[in-house]
């Protein structure tokens, strides 16, 4: 699994919106690159920056080849 793509998919929480009480169901999608998988733990390390309101977001790895998703995680 390391170097595999993988997408961060959720639906943050902007700042600015909560701050006016506006609401936002905008799904927000980032891919990166998957550097470790700790084994006792089964961590995964990532180089997406995403922000800290996507937590509880799923994690997905994409196949390449077969454009085929599989969820390996939640944020």
């Amino acid at each position: 699994m390391k170097d595999r793509v993988i997408s961060l998919v959720g639906y943050p929480a902007v700042e600015s919106m909560i701050e006016k009480s506006e609401m936002s169901f905008e799904q927000w999608r980032d891919r990166g690159i998957i550097h470790t998988i700790e084994g006792k733990t089964g961590l995964i390390h990532y180089d997406i920056k995403a922000c800290s309101s996507l937590g509880g977001g799923s994690v997905f790895s994409e196949d390449r080849y077969t454009a085929v998703f599989s969820l390996i995680g939640v944020r």
